[in-house]
């Protein structure tokens, strides 16, 4: 956080920034920046332990595993799709972001759910599936919002602060959502007494730590990032009040020489035609 508060210090102070500080006032664009670094800390870390469980767990093959996460790359992909072509335009980013990370959210709460007797089909297969279309809403929606209307020499930063998101956010992810499963794998054993399958419990246990928390960071995120997106309604409706206005004095300033040649066409018809009588004696004899 220091390096970070130096680095934002610096860029405000030097002529050409690395990261121009402008990017980030707008809160949607910033709210969408912060849903794709969560999205990195979280989708990280569930392979992570969703791995670990299939190899170790189930005995699946490397091949096996990497398979495994097939149907939810399937789900990521068409949710994705769905996010940048229907609900981002017709409903905004709110519409997609908020409820894409309650989705992943919801789907690695699901995980937690896992035991010795957990199979693939019936608990990690659904679970995986809610948290792709979750990160597919999430992720389509955020790049699309942090990189609209950005100015061309803007352009070049805006798009690898994207990158720069997706890979801390996965390094950050992927290291403390790793020490906290290994944190309580190490406390389970250690409040266990020894048995055969001590170990087994103790890795079960830190993966539900781990989930939690991945869950607990998107649900909190989304309650930041849902007051950092503008709401559609307000922005139509400013929108629409500045198209109105703008109508309005357009047809004002189009009425304008209207009028003034209607006032020109009528003003020699309404004066007088009799002649004028000049008062003198001279003329009135």
């Amino acid at each position: 956080m220091v390096l970070l508060a130096v680095f934002s210090v610096w860029q405000a102070k030097v002529s050409s920034p690395l990261l121009p500080l402008r990017i980030l006032a707008d809160r949607t664009r910033a709210g969408a920046y912060l849903a794709i670094f969560t999205v990195g800390i979280s989708i990280f870390g569930m392979l992570l332990f969703v791995t670990y469980y299939l190899q170790q767990n189930l005995r699946f093959s490397a091949i096996e595993a990497g398979l495994a996460f097939l149907p939810m790359t399937f789900a990521l992909a068409i949710a994705a799709q769905l996010g940048i072509r229907r609900i981002l335009p017709k409903a905004g980013a709110r519409a997609a972001i908020i409820p894409g990370l309650v989705l992943a959210a919801a789907g690695a709460f699901v995980l937690t759910r896992l035991s010795v007797d957990s199979d693939y089909v019936n608990l990690v297969l659904p679970a995986t599936l809610l948290f792709g279309v979750g990160i597919g809403l999430v992720v389509s929606s955020s790049i699309a919002t942090a990189t609209a209307g950005i100015a061309a020499a803007d352009a070049g930063a805006a798009s690898a602060l994207v990158n720069v998101g997706q890979q801390v956010g996965g390094s950050i992810g992927t290291s403390l959502l790793n020490t906290l499963a290994a944190a309580a794998i190490t406390s389970y054993a250690a409040a266990h007494a020894p048995t055969p399958h001590l170990a087994t419990l103790a890795a079960l246990h830190g993966y539900d730590v781990g989930f939690t928390w991945a869950a607990a960071i998107l649900l909190a995120a989304a309650i930041i990032i849902a007051a950092l997106l503008r709401r559609p309604a307000a922005t139509a409706a400013g929108a629409a009040a500045a198209g109105a206005a703008a109508a309005g004095a357009a047809a004002a300033g189009a009425a304008a020489p209207t009028a003034a040649r209607e006032a020109a066409a009528i003003a020699p018809e309404a004066a007088p035609t009799s002649p004028v009588h000049c008062p003198c004696p001279s003329c009135v004899g």
